[in-house]
């Protein structure tokens, strides 16, 4: 019997404002799409986006104590959270000032609905889609220290970490990987997967469907091991075969 799929989570939204109004008009409009959560100023704004990371923050200005611009440098201190001012205000300065504060979108009061909808789809997906690619990216980065630190290779190890500082992209790691891996004499695919589907590499060519179809039956046989030349390397986004690796002691 197969076990039910959960259905998918939905999306976090930080309400900020100092009227309960506003507040509930927001949560309203948003309630069918997201999971709301409410502050009703600044301070508890900046604490309830630093535990419970929402994906997306609608920033009031006017507030008591601290007002919308300074909240929104403060939460933007703390990382990438989209953030979209929701204000009265219509004057270029005003748009200015949110955006040198950080925010990443503005909206006018009185809302419209379908703007606001359609405003906080898009930032949400772009940042759950920002967020999946920093995690493919942290496990293919984790795999290829893990690898070329297991094969005692530390010159090798120090030059990768060096150059995959600078890299924006997990298909650059891999190449970087690549790199490093015939640098040590040795061959080596793999597969990345991601959001939206699997990404292959390999040092010299494409992998062949034969190899694609070992990827897959390696994913879930255990974080390294290796059989006879064969080294295998597995994380949560990543899979990669070195093909003539030194045995591990």
């Amino acid at each position: 019997m197969e076990k039910p799929v959960a259905p998918p989570q939905l999306p976090k939204v930080l309400v900020v404002d100092d009227e309960k109004q506003n507040r509930d008009l927001l949560a309203e409009l948003l309630r069918n799409d997201c999971r709301v959560i409410l502050a009703k100023n600044g301070i508890q704004a900046i604490e309830r986006a630093h535990e419970l990371q929402p994906d997306l923050i609608l920033l009031d200005i006017e507030m008591p104590g601290l007002d919308g611009y300074e909240t929104c440098r403060r939460i933007r201190e703390q990382g990438s959270l989209p953030i979209i001012v929701v204000t009265g205000h219509d004057t270029l300065e005003s748009q200015l000032e949110a955006f040198e504060a950080g925010a990443n979108d503005l909206i006018q009061k009185p809302v419209s609905a379908d703007l606001l909808l359609r405003k906080a789809g898009l930032a949400i997906d772009t940042h759950q889609n920002y967020q999946r690619l920093l995690q493919e990216k942290n496990s293919l980065q984790s795999m290829a220290m893990n690898f070329l630190s297991s094969v005692g290779e530390t010159g090798t190890l120090l030059n990768f970490l060096r150059t995959s500082i600078q890299c924006r992209s997990y298909i650059e790691l891999a190449h970087r990987l690549s790199e490093a891996m015939q640098n040590l004499g040795m061959q080596c695919y793999g597969v990345i997967r991601t959001a939206t589907g699997n990404q292959y590499f390999r040092s010299e060519g494409e992998p062949s469907p034969l190899e694609k179809s070992v990827l897959a039956q390696v994913a879930s046989m255990g974080r390294v091991f290796q059989f006879k030349s064969q080294l295998v390397v597995n994380y949560d986004h990543v899979s990669m075969i070195a093909t003539n690796a030194p045995m591990l002691s």
